[in-house]
């Protein structure tokens, strides 16, 4: 057993000792009047004794044996509530099948994703039939168009996740900057989860785009993972078109330092020479297509699959260019198993099986048992009760009794006269 402290541990020890002093109080106060009392009644006429006996049997308010319980229990509760603010944990042994597999997968969020040049026809897992409107980062607004570059980011993100069982994965995004939008977990519906819902960048808001615009934040995340966990194996996956619009950044890839820490991946570009119209994000259905002000004209979007070689060369790992939903990269080299279309062995960091250590670990959690407690307080709670409510219902009759007899006096001797007047 373990104390997990829901509360701060001073603030425990403040209630607990401050709670057992108060009713260490109380105790001594009721037995100063218990006594007085005591001390009255045995004084008192002929019968006093009788009485006495009665009352104990009753457990009237003077019973020294009733007092003590009353405080007994009243601290029973300070100590119960101290109990659950010190939070106990039991030990639990948890199994857990996984590998030192850290995926990462750097995604390409700025508005020429959404160019409508990925999938000519509309075919393969992405082809569903409908359209979400321009301004989603979803399906393409005309079906005849062709797909959006970021359906395939989709696609891709998620089968390559199912091909690491038990890896951790982590997920970094850039548009006009670069952030983790999902820090290492091995939840592959999480995964999942983020690939379905995130979307484009706003095409008011944007600053242009830049391939190298990830470079710092992966940088960091991969060589404090090095530093804080040698021997994990780190498996990087960039999907993005390599195209640069942001004048002032630098045109060669800058990922030369963060290629010291990949163990395998793949460099997974989108798009088409010929290019592919761009709908306006973050706005309202039907407001049309980035317009390039040079022409007048909607903005055409083009792949730069020199860029992205650049980076797949520094990295250390191998590029393909990415043509449809289940369409493979092209290269003839075939599928891994059928079970996730469309991504080719190519693309997997070879001999997986000798690379990871793959088993099955325990992991020790403290789980909080506070339950008992919670019985044990409603218990007490429960018997106060019972003992207040005699107690109160004697004191209503009493003060009855009392105001019973002060009538009948002030019948008995009539009003006062004083100077005249009735009081």
């Amino acid at each position: 057993m373990k104390l997990l402290w829901i509360w701060p541990w001073w603030l425990v020890v403040i209630v607990l000792v401050a709670g057992l002093t108060l009713c260490w109080l109380g105790w001594r106060e009721s037995g100063a009047r218990a006594g007085s009392n005591r001390g009255f009644r045995l004084g008192a006429r002929e019968g006093s004794r009788h009485r006495l006996q009665r009352g104990v049997a009753h457990g009237t308010g003077w019973n020294v044996s009733g007092r003590d319980w009353r405080w007994i229990r009243r601290g029973l509760m300070v100590a119960v509530v101290a109990l659950m603010g010190a939070a106990p944990g039991v030990r639990t042994d948890v199994a857990e099948i996984g590998t030192n597999a850290e995926v990462y997968f750097v995604v390409d969020a700025t508005g020429s994703m959404g160019a409508e040049d990925y999938v000519e026809g509309g075919t393969g897992a992405a082809d569903s039939g409908e359209s979400d409107g321009a301004g989603d980062g979803g399906e393409a607004t005309d079906p005849a168009a062709g797909h959006r570059r970021i359906d395939g980011v989709r696609a891709d993100l998620v089968a390559l996740a199912r091909e690491y069982p038990g890896a951790r994965f982590s997920i970094i995004r850039f548009d006009s900057r670069a952030t983790t939008q999902l820090p290492l977990t091995s939840d592959l519906r999480a995964v999942e989860s983020w690939a379905e819902t995130f979307k484009l960048e706003s095409s008011y808001t944007s600053q242009g785009s830049t391939i190298n615009r990830p470079a710092d934040e992966l940088t960091t995340t991969l060589q404090r993972s090095a530093e804080e966990r040698p021997g994990n194996v780190r498996i990087l996956y960039v999907f993005s078109d390599g195209e640069s619009t942001d004048p002032y950044a630098e045109p060669r890839p800058q990922f030369a330092e963060a290629g010291k820490y990949v163990s395998g991946g793949a460099v997974l570009g989108y798009g088409t020479e010929e290019g592919g119209q761009m709908p306006m994000q973050g706005g309202y259905d039907g407001d049309g297509y980035i317009i390039d002000p040079a022409t007048g004209q909607p903005a055409v979007s083009r792949i730069n699959e020199t860029v992205l070689q650049q980076v797949a060369e520094q990295l250390g790992v191998p590029y393909a260019h990415r043509e449809g939903v289940g369409g493979g990269s092209g290269d003839g080299s075939g599928v891994s198993d059928g079970s996730n279309p469309g991504i080719d062995e190519g693309l997997l960091v070879g001999g997986i099986e000798d690379l990871l250590e793959q088993g099955s670990n325990t992991r020790s959690v403290y789980n909080v048992q506070i339950w008992p407690f919670g019985l044990m307080l409603s218990g007490l709670l429960l018997w106060e009760i019972c003992a207040i409510v005699p107690r109160l219902r004697e004191a209503v009759e009493l003060r009855r009794a009392s105001a019973g007899r002060t009538a009948v006096g002030q019948a008995a001797t009539g009003p006062t006269v004083r100077g005249g007047g009735t009081w």
